[in-house]
């Protein structure tokens, strides 16, 4: 459904294509050259700017995370399903300890914290349905 929205509206989809070579020319723009991935065939796009997401990963260095007695690694905080990290004086929520790295899950996070920490509630973030949405139009939900 968003795909045939977003070619109505104009927008040139290309799904099982790679990027191979960007080619900038000065005063013309710039050319990608794109690799399908199906049939290996090429085709070049011309482009004023280009938006390249990489993700991103969480910031847990140096800030005293080992001397508090908190597990880390490259992936993020390590936490329980009641999101208590290895101090169980410590929760931890949003991209610094999930591989979902969005509003809504934080948001889902915090919650179940706030209940756990407060409350003293055991509250599972694992078993939690979570709803989102992606903000185009037509939106896009999910709950799951």
């Amino acid at each position: 459904m968003l795909t045939r929205q977003l070619v109505e509206d104009g927008v040139d989809v290309k799904c099982s294509f790679e990027p191979i070579s960007f080619n900038h020319q000065n005063n013309q723009g710039t050319t990608v050259t794109l690799e399908n991935k199906t049939d290996g065939s090429q085709v070049d796009l011309n482009f004023d700017a280009v938006l390249i997401a990489v993700g991103r990963k969480p910031n847990v260095h140096g800030i005293g995370l080992a001397e508090a007695g908190v597990e880390f690694s490259e992936a993020g905080v390590t936490v329980n399903d009641n999101l208590r990290t290895t101090n169980k004086d410590i929760y931890a929520v949003g991209d610094c300890c999930s591989l979902l790295q969005f509003t809504h899950n934080c948001d889902l996070q915090a919650r179940i914290v706030l209940y756990n920490a407060l409350l003293f509630q055991s509250q599972s973030y694992r078993s939690r349905p979570l709803p989102w949405t992606t903000y185009t139009h037509p939106e896009v939900a999910h709950v799951g």
